[in-house]
């Protein structure tokens, strides 16, 4: 099951279903547009591995 943000596409809650109950429920609690991050916020830090970038 899904429920989406019909205005702006995003997905808030997924939920697998069997006839009694929910289970694996995934959810949105909280969320920002627009927001600004410092860099480097989803870059993967490993010891002694060396990550390139591919242009394709």
């Amino acid at each position: 099951m899904l429920l989406v943000d019909a205005k702006v596409g995003t997905v808030l809650r997924v939920s697998a279903r069997l006839p009694a109950r929910e289970f694996e429920v995934a959810e949105l609690t909280k969320i920002a547009y627009d927001e600004e991050f410092p860099g480097g916020t989803f870059r993967l830090e490993m010891p002694d591995v060396e990550f390139r970038r591919v242009e394709r």
